[in-house]
């Protein structure tokens, strides 16, 4: 109930701030963004087991083989890594799908568009809010801009009220984003004006 609350909440501060223009993952880029973040874990998970599988050879039977051990368990972690990989894949694709951008005058805000969002997404968010404080809904009005930082991959604005561990304070648009350029332009701007 209180991660609805804080969604009313913030969507009123959108309205006081005649936030005006809309803008989601580009649903032809979307597919692409999500399965580079999915082999980014993937990757890191390898890589672990492969440092364990290493350090068990040398620590635990010192001058055997593991090979034995080896060809039993690479099919097996194959199976749970093209498990795991499915269930990132969907998982994140409907989260990133959900994501609006709201850009105005006076605001920039991300919020997540509640009827697109899949029942285990849900649990996940409002887990991550009561565990962690996280908020997937973010309003940076600009005079609260500590910095914005443009390149070519994405849009990464923070503002005064940045907290480290949670994320909270801090808008990344992506390139996939519809529109990219036209936010470049206007971030950059925005960036001018308050010189930050």
């Amino acid at each position: 109930m209180e991660f609805f609350k804080v969604y009313i909440f913030t969507y009123l501060e959108f309205i006081n701030f005649n936030i005006s223009m809309i803008y989601q993952f580009d649903s032809s880029k979307v597919s692409s963004y999500v399965a580079k973040k999915v082999m980014r874990i993937l990757l890191i998970f390898v890589i672990v087991f492969a440092l364990i599988f290493f350090w068990l050879s040398f620590n635990v039977n010192p001058g055997k083989s593991i090979m034995p051990i080896l060809r039993n368990a690479i099919p097996k972690l194959g199976l749970l890594f093209l498990f795991m990989a499915v269930v990132f894949y969907y998982r994140f694709l409907n989260h990133y799908k959900s994501i609006c951008f709201e850009v105005g005058e006076h605001a920039v805000a991300k919020f997540m568009s509640q009827e697109n969002l899949n029942t285990l997404n849900k649990i996940a968010i409002a887990r991550n809010e009561r565990k962690y404080g996280t908020r997937e809904n973010q309003l940076i009005p600009y005079l609260k801009i500590a910095s914005i930082d443009i390149n070519t991959n994405r849009i990464k604005i923070k503002s005064v009220d940045y907290s480290f561990f949670n994320g909270n304070g801090e808008i990344e648009i992506p390139k996939e984003t519809k529109d990219f350029e036209k936010l470049v332009e206007h971030f950059q701007m925005v960036k001018y004006s308050l010189k930050v």
